[in-house]
């Protein structure tokens, strides 16, 4: 019976475990989330929906062109009963539909992938503000463990007359502030859940566990490789690139409109009548100045966007460039903190409490050795979470789904 129980107990804390494990949210899963469920991707396919549709509807013939004017009002109405009419387009006006309806249907897909990337990069951000928060939280945590320990080693001195009252009084409002900073730091941390849940497209209140941990990854970086997958990958040149084949088609729709077309026209002029099938030639040799004007649009339009698909280039470049040197700058400013200053300054705080606890020092060398520490430690973690959201933003400005970046546990 006693083995059985035992056998209960592992099987129920097993599942309890698996549970947690499942409630605990990755940022893989954060991301699927997002593409799942997020309005603004919802209505980004809508629109790739649309232009498919615009597509088919642009690869088919002009719908004929039908009149039915009965004679209604006596002799002097009209003769024809029925006319149809309908254009073939052999100067190529569908042709030229057709291709910017495709264009159109590039330059939705470009900017529904330019959505995405911008949702997801901001969930990304979101995931790793949040770790930072809870760390920091954390930290505040820890501080108001080691205040409260403080207080119980200054009420002792008090008690064996080696420190005078108000010595305790200073160490309780220490630990008061203590407190606030936590009561600050998890409602910093309860804001960065409702922005994750947000970015995620999901209500900001719903509860959630996050499965990630701060850690440094360790990178090696090919510049010249990151600026040629940015090129190769970022939709954003790919959707000036559309835009400018529907531009190119616009023209081409301009100079099909100056070219003569053949229409078939069917004619009856009473239900019981006379009736036939003519062919008609349209002839546009007169213009105004309209179709010209038209055409120098559409030709000066094309030029402007070919200096946009240039400024896209330039503008991806320069995403790389200010995503690896925020990388690069976060990454050199954890190496310093943690090893000639977060180090230090927790063997000082030891040796302080230490001391105290010895006689050998007084209590404010105490408190401001922990304040230094708790200083130290939410700058570490600001600067661990800048490193994680500037990889983020790497990741987002190269056009990748994610960088190569083996991560291993590295202590607070």
């Amino acid at each position: 019976m006693c083995v059985r129980l035992i056998v209960l107990s592992l099987a129920i804390a097993l599942t309890t475990l698996s549970a947690s494990a499942q409630d605990a949210l990755t940022l893989d899963a954060a991301v699927q989330l997002a593409r799942a469920q997020h309005p603004a991707l919802q209505a980004a396919r809508e629109d790739v929906t649309a232009a498919i549709a615009n597509l088919r509807g642009a690869r088919m013939p002009r719908n004929p062109e039908i009149i039915v004017t009965p004679g209604v009002l006596g002799p002097a109405g009209s003769d024809e009963f029925l006319s149809i009419a309908q254009s073939l387009e052999l100067n190529g006006a569908r042709a030229a539909r057709a291709r910017a309806a495709g264009g159109q249907v590039q330059a939705a897909t470009a900017d529904q992938q330019v959505t995405e990337r911008e949702v997801l990069l901001a969930v990304r951000t979101a995931y790793w503000d949040l770790l930072q928060a809870q760390a920091i939280s954390a930290a505040d945590a820890e501080n108001v463990g080691h205040a409260e320990a403080l207080l119980d080693a200054a009420k002792k001195q008090v008690e064996l007359g080696n420190e005078p009252t108000a010595h305790a009084m200073k160490v309780e409002v220490e630990l008061a502030r203590a407190r606030q900073q936590l009561a600050r730091s998890r409602a910093d941390a309860a804001q960065a859940a409702a922005a994750l849940n947000t970015a995620m497209g999901r209500d900001p209140s719903t509860p959630l566990t996050l499965a990630e941990t701060l850690t440094v990854p360790s990178l090696a970086f090919d510049d010249a490789a990151l600026y040629r997958l940015a090129e190769t990958s970022r939709p954003e040149i790919a959707r000036e690139q559309a835009y400018h084949a529907v531009i190119r088609a616009d023209i081409e729709a301009a100079r099909a409109a100056r070219r003569p077309d053949v229409t078939v026209q069917v004619r009856q002029e009473e239900w019981a009548g006379d009736g036939g099938v003519g062919v008609g030639i349209s002839l546009p040799l007169v213009d105004w100045g309209s179709a010209k004007a038209e055409r120098r649009r559409a030709e000066a339009a094309a030029r402007a966007q070919e200096k946009r698909v240039d400024s896209a280039r330039i503008a991806i470049r320069q995403d790389v460039a200010a995503a690896l040197i925020a990388v690069r700058d976060a990454e050199g400013q954890l190496r310093t903190l943690r090893e000639q200053v977060l180090r230090p300054a927790e063997q000082l705080a030891a040796m302080a409490r230490l001391g105290y606890e010895e006689g050998a020092l007084t209590y404010l060398e105490v408190l401001e050795a922990r304040r230094t520490v708790r200083a130290v430690q939410v700058e570490y973690l600001a600067t661990l979470g800048a490193y994680h959201k500037a990889l983020a933003r790497l990741t987002w400005a190269v056009g990748a789904e994610a960088l190569p970046v083996p991560e291993k546990e590295v202590p607070r």
